[in-house]
């Protein structure tokens, strides 16, 4: 006896074409940015997910999304780009129109904004990072900022990023050297980064004062260093247990083993139990 076809209802497509002439529509709004962000917050509707139009999202605790499609917001930014070059003084007034939005999107719009400046608005982009990246926005904007809006600098002019991020951890506000951390993982997370010296030079004081408030964002970048050079990331990790032991430097080290080959997990657990 066969079974029963089960009903299947389409959901709507998204046509390429179409969101291409919607957004071509907003960019001419690109020197106006009240109207621009009033064009973008219908487009988002627009697409919109179904939960975000009932107003659910809006009793976000931490920040109301759209959660609209990727594709929507990969197109914006694409078309996005041309006219940041262009005109970069407009751009930096539309960023910080769009940063005031109490949306979540039109906020990772205006960071990936600062984030394609070119590299003579390196004051700007900044000033933005240092005065948007309190630690009190939620997490999923700081990583915004850390990432897209440090994209040009990353690949342009690295040595200010390590420069603000050695600020960052020296401060002695906790939360300020989370962002420092924060800071370090999408430079070595980059394919074209190649500068791990200065990554572990950044990396000593955090490891020194390694504590359940700031072992996440370590583990993070000691992940992302192996996967690009396991040898000399073992081998800092092993200098760093030679400099001082303590329980969450080993627990570091423990959660950090997957990311390693074989063989060289196998060496560092023989320096974890010579260290125990």
């Amino acid at each position: 006896m066969c079974c029963p076809a089960m009903l299947v209802i389409p959901m709507p497509a998204i046509q390429l074409n179409r969101i291409r002439e919607q957004i071509n529509k907003l960019t001419w709004l690109f020197t106006q940015p009240e109207a621009f962000q009033r064009g973008l917050q219908e487009l988002l509707d627009f697409y919109a997910d179904p939960i975000s139009r009932s107003g659910q999202t809006k009793r976000m605790v931490l920040i109301p999304a759209y959660r609209s499609p990727k594709l929507l917001l990969q197109q914006l930014e694409l078309a996005l780009y041309p006219l940041i070059q262009e005109n970069p003084t407009a751009a930096i007034s539309l960023a910080d129109t769009l940063w005031q939005n109490e949306f979540l999107e039109p906020r990772q719009i205006a960071a990936y904004i600062i984030g394609q400046l070119p590299i003579e608005f390196t004051d700007e982009t900044l000033k933005r990072i240092t005065t948007w990246c309190s630690p009190a926005i939620p997490a999923i904007l700081i990583e915004a900022l850390l990432s897209k809006g440090t994209n040009r600098l990353r690949l342009e002019s690295p040595q200010t990023l390590f420069k603000l991020a050695s600020e960052w951890l020296s401060d002695t506000d906790a939360k300020a050297q989370i962002l420092g951390l924060k800071l370090i993982h999408p430079l070595v997370q980059a394919p074209e980064f190649e500068n791990l010296p200065e990554i572990f030079t950044l990396l000593r004081l955090p490891m020194k004062n390694l504590s359940p408030r700031n072992i996440t964002e370590t583990q993070d970048i000691i992940e992302a260093l192996a996967k690009k050079s396991p040898n000399e990331t073992a081998y800092f990790l092993r200098q760093s247990l030679s400099l001082g032991t303590t329980k969450d430097l080993l627990r570091l080290i423990r959660k950090s083993l997957p990311a390693f080959p074989p063989e060289t997990q196998e060496r560092l657990r023989q320096a974890i139990k010579e260290r125990e």
